[in-house]
Parts: C-alpha cells; sequence; structure tokens
C-alpha cells in the first residue's frame, strides 16, 4: 500500500472500494443476455398457464352450475329455478334465474388465452365440431341439459380448447347422464 504523509506523520492510505466502469458495464451486458435468453421461456410459460387455467375455469364453471343446483341457493333473493353456464369464444358466463324473472349473471370470467373454442355433442372423434355459438349448459328442477347453439343435445356436449401456438389441447366432456363434467386430454368423452 502507498503511504502518505499527513501533520509530520507517515500514513498508509486506505484503498478505495467499488466498481470500476468497466465491471459495471460486463455486469449490465451479463444481464441483458440472461434475460433475452429467459423471455421467451417465460412467455411460452405464461400462454401455457392462462391455457390451463382456462380450461379449468370452464371444468369448473360446469361443476359449479351442477352443484349449486342440488344446493339450497337462491338467486337474486328468490328460489332459483335454473342455473346456467354458457360458454363462448371470449367468456364464461356463469347466471342463474329465479321462479319468476330475467336471467341474472352472477360471474364472467374472460378467456385468456389464445385458445380456439370448439363445441361437439357427441364422443366420437370422427364427428363434426362446430365454432358457432356457445355451450349452454342449464340445470332444471328434471336435471341438466347441455345446448349448443340453438340445439339442445341428449347425452354428451363437449367444448374443446385448442392452443396453435402451444400445440395444446384440452377437452372438457360433460354427461348429461352421469350429470357431471370431466376434463379428457385424449379429446374422447369415455367414463371408465
Amino acid at each position: 500500500m502507498p503511504l502518505e504523509v499527513q501533520d509530520g506523520t507517515i500514513c498508509m492510505m486506505q484503498k478505495q472500494k467499488g466498481f470500476t466502469l468497466l465491471e459495471l458495464a460486463v455486469v449490465i451486458v451479463l444481464i441483458g443476455i440472461v434475460s433475452g435468453t429467459a423471455a421467451p421461456s417465460f412467455q411460452r410459460w405464461r400462454q401455457q398457464q392462462r391455457f390451463e387455467t382456462d380450461a379449468q375455469n370452464v371444468l369448473l364453471a360446469m361443476a359449479d352450475v351442477r352443484a349449486d343446483s342440488l344446493s339450497d341457493r337462491t338467486c337474486d333473493g328468490q328460489i332459483a329455478a335454473e342455473w346456467i353456464v354458457e360458454i363462448n369464444e371470449t367468456q364464461i358466463i356463469y347466471g342463474c334465474k329465479p321462479v319468476s324473472g330475467a336471467q341474472v349473471t352472477l360471474s364472467l370470467l374472460p378467456i385468456t388465452s389464445d385458445a380456439t373454442l370448439m363445441f361437439q355433442e357427441t364422443q366420437d372423434l370422427d364427428s363434426a365440431w362446430t365454432s358457432v355459438g356457445s355451450l349452454k349448459i342449464s340445470v332444471l328442477s328434471g336435471g341438466m341439459n347441455a345446448q349448443i347453439g340453438s340445439t339442445y343435445q341428449s347425452q354428451w356436449a363437449k367444448t374443446s380448447l385448442s392452443s396453435s401456438s402451444l400445440g395444446k389441447e384440452q377437452t372438457v366432456c360433460y354427461s348429461r347422464i352421469a350429470n357431471y363434467p370431466f376434463l379428457s386430454p385424449s379429446g374422447l368423452c369415455t367414463e371408465d
């Protein structure tokens, strides 16, 4: 260490602590490189999470309709005659209809992923899917009804969420006979 003279005494100079401009520039460049390579992975992870959340929200909305119809919940302060969930390309609408009165919307959940929604009325993989309209499930005192567009379905109704950017598909199946919804990764609605 260099020596310094102060007031006739010889003192040792203390070393300065800190970063040089070059060290700081190297660290900034390294942070830029790491964040640049991590950003696409993070974006894909976010897309995947949104897609899976949308599929779960569709399933949960269908399950809630069934559960609320079996409970003693009221709709807008009155006895609920019908519980309704409607799924379309942009949102999930959850509501109820009192014995006397119009339909009441209880919640709206947006479809947040890039998923394309398709609807089908059969468990057959070869039959046509439709993207027109929406899937509406209503629970009356007589049981659950599924409606795709304006047509009531007798046994099955399916909603397929498909993401081209992720290359993934999830199918939510609703069985009128069994009276419950479930997820099917294969796209085939079979009850095992």
